[in-house]
Parts: structure tokens; sequence; C-alpha cells
């Protein structure tokens, strides 16, 4: 019943795809980050190790203030319509940080990229459950998991992929663009995620 709905449903299957969107072009970072560092600052060993759990740590904390954010916008905001535009701040922050060469900016994107990463899983989240039928808001959020939870080795396998073909920067940046691309796409297209919007309101 789930999965019907999620197709039936514009902004539902619209929400579980950018929730598969963002887990497979946006996480794939993470797993690229030793050796983004190494490559980028140029370090190696001890100080490589120390370097990586800066940048790491910076990313926890963003990650936990992009939460502390979400959680404190007032009810009458339209979570929908935020989460294009912290999409494109996703790919855009992740896309800097492929580029940075010193560790001080390297750890101000980090922390960035790591509050906008979670500011979209948390929008998608909570805009998924407000379109959800009451009925089916257990089932529709199981698809949310999946979706989350299931994209991760494929965003592991195609991050090593892209990384050993173009280099573990590039492929940060390269991978930032399709998160970039549907971030605008929805944002020049609002209609898509207001439910009850006809497809072609805009």
């Amino acid at each position: 019943a789930g999965v019907r709905h999620a197709r039936a449903d514009r902004v539902v299957g619209l929400l579980v795809l950018t929730t598969a969107f963002t887990v497979l072009f946006g996480f794939a970072y993470m797993v690229l980050l030793p050796a983004v560092v190494s490559a980028a600052l140029g370090h190696t060993g001890a100080e490589l190790s120390r370097r990586v759990a800066f940048v790491m740590a910076a990313n926890g904390l963003g990650a936990v203030a992009g939460a502390l954010v979400v959680a404190a916008l007032p009810a009458g905001v339209r979570r929908e319509r935020i989460i294009p535009f912290a999409l494109v701040t996703l790919g855009l922050l992740l896309a800097a940080f492929a580029l940075s060469r010193t560790l001080w900016l390297s750890l101000v994107l980090s922390a960035l990229a790591g509050g906008a990463l979670l500011a979209v899983t948390s929008l998608v989240n909570t805009s998924m459950q407000v379109a959800a039928p009451r009925g089916l808001r257990g089932r529709i959020m199981a698809l949310y998991v999946m979706a989350f939870m299931g994209m991760m080795p494929i965003a592991s396998i195609l991050a090593g992929a892209i990384g050993q073909a173009a280099g573990p920067t590039n492929a940060v940046w390269i991978l930032a663009l399709p998160l970039l691309a549907w971030g605008l796409l929805l944002a020049s297209r609002p209609a898509l995620l207001r439910p009850g919007a006809g497809p072609g309101a805009g």
C-alpha cells in the first residue's frame, strides 16, 4: 500500500526520490573523506589521521547544528519550500569542499555541508510525515528508511568507482552536480512539492 501510494502521490514519490538522491550523491563524500583530505591537503600518516578527525568532527558539529535549526523552525514554515534551496546549498558546499586546499577552509565547509545534509534529510522526513495519510504514515516512512539506508552501499560503490577513475577530490564535485541539478529543478518548479497542487501548477 505504501509503494502504491508513493507512486500515485506526486509529492510523496518525489520526496522518496529526493531522499535517494541525497544519500547517493550527498553521503558519498564521507566514504572518500580520508582520500580527499590526503589529496587536497597533502598529508600522510599520523598527521593525516588527525586532520581527517578534525574534518569529520566539524562535519558532525555542523550536522547537529543543522538538525537543531530545522527543529527550531516555526510551525507555520512550509518545510517543502526549503528543501530545493537546501539541496542547492549542499551541492555547492560539497563542490567547494572538494576544491579546498587549506585546512581551515575545509573545516568550515565540512561543518556547513554537514548542516546542509542533515537539514535536507530532516526537512524531507518532516515533509513526508505531513504529506502521508494518517493510515499509511508508517508504511510511507518505511519507504523513507529504505531509500535512506538502501542507497548507502550503492553510494559507497559509486563514490569508490568515480574516485578511482577521476581522483577523490574530483569525485566529490562530480557527485555534487546531480544534487545541484535536482535542487535547481525543484526550485524552478515549486508546485512539484506542494501538496494538493496539480502537475501543471506553478
